[in-house]
């Protein structure tokens, strides 16, 4: 399995090579907290919370590693989502 060092490096020598305007973007979910690198941003720790898109666009324009969790979004829909089906009841 690949570590996030290796997309941050593939993200690097992408954005060096097409030089984009901004940072590429990838997304990675979690099963446990202890797999967030400890040079992530984690905003519920820092003590304020993000929309999940302006994350996004943190880390667009200016590079980096947020972490989120439910508790660091700042979107209570998120926080009550659940499966279509379940939702339909």
């Amino acid at each position: 399995m690949k570590k996030i060092e290796d997309y941050r490096n593939a993200a690097i020598e992408l954005h060096n090579k097409l030089h984009f305007s901004t940072h590429p973007v990838a997304i990675k979910y979690i099963k446990d907290k202890s797999e967030i690198p400890k040079t992530a941003l984690w905003p519920s720790k820092a003590g304020f919370k993000l929309a999940l898109c302006q994350a996004l666009t943190h880390v667009r324009r200016n590079g980096g590693l947020i972490a989120m969790t439910t508790i660091s979004v700042y979107q209570p829909l998120l926080l009550t989502a659940g499966p279509i089906s379940a939702m339909r009841r």
